[in-house]
């Protein structure tokens, strides 16, 4: 494997991890902070906002919208691919979720956006560090049925965001996975 595919699965690893991360719990200051300092040159123009409006957040503002608009007390927007696609939670989706998550090695089994978003970047920081070409079929397949739902629910979150971060990490998400999506349909 070339060391540009190398640089760019470490690169894609790191912007899966950075939204894991955002999805999963509210940023805190120090992430926040973090984020604001980061480079934008040559990347999505979302990121850019994204970036910019770290800069700016409050992180107990962030953790009340976070709250509010993924786990309640009414009229959330649940993270579970289950959810937005069965209407229920633990359906097939989960299923799933669960084998790849045995042969990946994660730890969090469950069909969160954020838990689909670390798997993905632990298959590719393990093509990485492997160099095995054989973890592209798993990268695709993994991909294919676990971060190709995420658009109407990207879409619901900007929506009902109230603060710039939640209304850029979706358009952000959905930009990338767009993207993500290009490479492994052809």
């Amino acid at each position: 494997m070339s060391s540009q595919v190398l640089n760019n699965a470490t690169e894609r690893a790191a912007i899966y991890g950075l939204l894991a991360t955002f999805w999963r719990d509210a940023p805190t200051t120090e992430q926040l902070a973090s984020v604001a300092q980061l480079s934008v040159d040559g990347m999505l123009p979302a990121f850019a906002k994204l970036v910019e409006g770290c800069g700016d957040a409050d992180s107990e503002e962030l953790a009340v919208e976070f709250t509010r608009l993924f786990i309640g007390p009414k009229d959330h927007l649940p993270p579970f691919q289950s959810v937005w696609q069965e209407h229920q939670l633990e359906g097939e989706a989960a299923v799933s979720m669960r084998q790849y998550a045995e042969v990946i090695g994660l730890a969090d089994n469950a069909d969160h956006f954020a838990n689909q978003l670390d798997g993905m970047q632990a298959i590719l920081q393990a093509q990485v560090n492997d160099s095995a070409d054989g973890l592209e079929s798993l990268a695709a397949s993994f991909f294919q049925q676990h971060l190709c739902w995420a658009e109407t629910f990207l879409a619901a979150v900007s929506r009902r965001s109230e603060t710039p971060v939640y209304r850029d990490l979706p358009l952000l998400t959905q930009q990338f996975l767009t993207s993500e999506a290009e490479l492994f349909t052809g």
